[in-house]
């Protein structure tokens, strides 16, 4: 089995293996670790029969993994009996979104929200052309839905890979660089940000969030109730702005 994907939360590792196995390596007391020199514990959140992982990420509680014709949406915390598998994007959904029966999902990660999922498709009929959706996720206590559109653009490319930050998303291949508004509007054109002007190769891209001046905001407000009754729930919260820094 191969390691297809890695995530970070809270200090834990999150992995994807390309067998279907969903592993959360604990690893919030390291330095307790180092020095009595024992292993990190492993656990096993989910266990998925069929297609070849191809992705995982997260965003608060909520853990996404896409094999080749699905998306599924499960806990960071694993299945128990309050917790269901739920499934965004079916084969049934993705060949009517896409229009062919033979487009598959190369990737799909969360937006740091969680409301909204962004994946690439590549249709296997038509040679290095990829396109990129973006859905806005529901999930209430009885199933997750998700209503999907796609960018008006789409690339020349045997594989893409992606990076998605607070303020946006960022697409990239071996040479380019593209920046994506998280927002598909009129003006949601990608615009090129790096190409190396050697013959290095782009393998890894990663958003670095450094603390600046401090705004003045509000306290919390609850917009929303818990998604679920019980186990695996989000909860929505603003606060404005006061006063920029």
């Amino acid at each position: 089995s191969q390691i297809i994907d890695l995530a970070l939360l809270s200090g834990d590792l999150l992995i994807a293996l390309s067998h279907g196995r969903l592993l959360r390596v604990l690893l919030a007391s390291p330095a307790e670790r180092l020095r009595s020199g024992a292993p990190p514990e492993v656990r096993t959140l989910y266990e998925e029969r069929g297609p070849s992982l191809r992705s995982l990420s997260t965003a608060g509680t909520y853990l996404v993994w896409a094999a080749a014709l699905t998306v599924r949406l499960g806990s960071v915390d694993g299945a128990d009996e309050r917790t269901e598998v739920q499934h965004l994007i079916t084969p049934e959904y993705l060949r009517g979104l896409v229009g062919s029966g033979t487009a598959e999902i190369i990737r799909a990660q969360l937006a740091p929200d969680g409301i909204a999922l962004f994946f690439l498709v590549r249709d296997c009929m038509q040679e290095a052309s990829i396109a990129l959706y973006r859905c806005d996720v529901l999930v209430d206590a009885i199933s997750a839905r998700a209503h999907c559109e796609q960018l008006r653009y789409t690339w020349s490319a045997q594989d893409m890979r992606m990076a998605i930050s607070p303020i946006g998303l960022f697409l990239y291949d071996a040479r380019h660089i593209w920046a994506v508004p998280l927002d598909f509007g009129v003006d949601a054109s990608p615009r090129v940000l790096f190409e190396p002007d050697t013959t290095a190769r782009i393998v890894a891209l990663a958003y670095l969030f450094v603390k600046g001046v401090d705004c003045q905001v509000s306290e919390w407000q609850r917009m929303s109730a818990c998604s679920q009754s019980c186990g695996g729930g989000v909860v929505r919260e603003m606060r404005e702005i006061l006063q920029e820094p």
